[in-house]
């Protein structure tokens, strides 16, 4: 049953996520430095967002979510019904209806969801890997950042309860600030 919940059914299930350490994999073993590949990066992300976003409409103009009400009509509000098809959810959905599997919401981790972020992770890669190759010099201050992302994040969740008081711009800037910062020593001594 762990099992189970660990690779399937929990929070942020392995195999669903997996499938972003597979593509960054891939990514990774390209020659990043090469225009046809950042080419190739930017339209082919470009593309299956696009894809994947009109894939998205047409199974809402089919009736999805209304599938899906009928399903879970009388075991789940309206409310939480509503958050996960605006919101999403905790990196899974209920396993109520194989319905849940068509939706496109945040954190959900349906096949929707997935193509549509690695998609724009594609994208986002492209345009940040073009703009390296044009202006190189002057990006090298996202280069240590960029270099320990996990570590990053998880002191990013650290941060958050100290600092959810102040204002949202100001929470974001010290946010960046001190990860930076952070970043930038720690490559400078360790690497």
């Amino acid at each position: 049953d762990s099992l189970v919940i660990l690779l399937l059914t929990g929070y942020f299930p392995v195999l669903t996520w997996m499938s972003y350490i597979v593509l960054g994999m891939g990514i990774g073993r390209c020659d990043l430095s090469t225009r046809r590949v950042v080419a190739w990066l930017i339209a082919g992300g470009a593309t299956l967002t696009i894809l994947t976003a009109m894939a998205t409409q047409a199974l809402v103009a089919a009736g999805i979510r209304d599938r899906i009400a009928g399903q879970v009509r009388g075991h789940m509000t309206l409310e939480t019904f509503t958050e996960h098809l605006v919101w999403g959810g905790d990196g899974s959905l209920p396993t109520d209806s194989a319905w849940w599997l068509g939706i496109n919401a945040p954190h959900t981790g349906t096949p929707l969801d997935l193509l549509y972020t690695s998609g724009i992770a594609m994208t986002v890669i492209g345009v940040m890997l073009a703009l390296s190759l044009a202006i190189g010099p002057l990006l090298h201050v996202l280069a240590a950042p960029g270099s320990m992302t996990l570590t990053l994040y998880s002191a990013h969740l650290l941060l958050l309860a100290p600092l959810r008081e102040l204002p949202d711009l100001l929470h974001f800037a010290i946010q960046v600030g001190v990860l930076t910062l952070f970043a930038l020593a720690w490559s400078s001594r360790f690497s």
